[in-house]
């Protein structure tokens, strides 16, 4: 956003020049193939985590024997095939309270149809969702998810720690990468004036996210460790 007194700061994106440079478009709209990046280091964490003997996974394939667009993140078929789960990861930007909650309703809503189809196959059908926010923070639900999963309390704490640690890396790089990046030039501006957003903004709006305790359900403490632990 221009800054007060400062009317001829450049406030569109760097990289795209088309969207007005906020936290939430820079670490969660902008850069498609690091966003991406970041949602397969918790997807990834997920398929390790789960016991080979739920059942054979399927990373982001149609659910065998459908059609459609449809490619969930992960697919778990049980041996006997009579069990199938869903999991779904999202990592929306924490701009309120209820973003999180949000997201996870709005998974819910998108794979009804598919869920729906699928129990005319198989005698169990479950749907997971798994919320990250890219700031860090925890859905509550998503200890029921690991549960789901047959994910033992203590490595399901241990899960907490690195998934919230993999968001903040994740959005820390992106953060990186967007500074780095040199402005598109816009005939609406001057194009030699460079906004001075640094680094330590990037720290700083994390450490307010990381105050509203009513939302972020991680620890206060393992979350700060984590910023401070990480390198440029």
């Amino acid at each position: 956003q221009a800054r007060c007194g400062r009317p001829n700061l450049l406030t569109t994106c760097r990289r795209c020049g088309q969207h007005p440079e906020t936290l939430a478009h820079i670490i969660n709209h902008c850069h498609y193939h690091l966003i991406r990046t970041r949602h397969n280091a918790i997807l990834e964490r997920l398929i390790k985590a789960i016991h080979p003997s739920l059942g054979k996974k399927f990373k982001e394939q149609p659910v065998p024997g459908t059609t459609g667009d449809n490619r969930p993140d992960l697919t778990i078929l049980s041996e006997d095939g009579t069990s199938c789960t869903i999991v779904e990861v999202s990592m929306p930007f924490e701009g309120s309270s209820y973003d999180l909650a949000e997201a996870y309703d709005a998974k819910v809503l998108k794979y009804r149809p598919l869920c729906e189809a699928l129990s005319t196959r198989f005698m169990s059908v479950t749907f997971l969702p798994f919320i990250v926010g890219s700031l860090g923070s925890w859905f509550p639900a998503n200890d029921n998810t690991l549960h789901q999963l047959h994910i033992g309390s203590k490595y399901s704490s241990l899960m907490r720690k690195l998934c919230v640690a993999s968001a903040i890396e994740g959005s820390q790089a992106i953060w990186y990468a967007s500074m780095c990046t040199r402005r598109q030039p816009s005939s609406h501006y001057n194009s030699t004036v460079y906004s001075t957003l640094l680094p330590n903004n990037f720290i700083t709006a994390l450490l307010l996210a990381i105050t509203a305790q009513k939302w972020i359900q991680s620890s206060p403490t393992d979350v700060i460790m984590c910023i401070f632990s990480l390198e440029p």
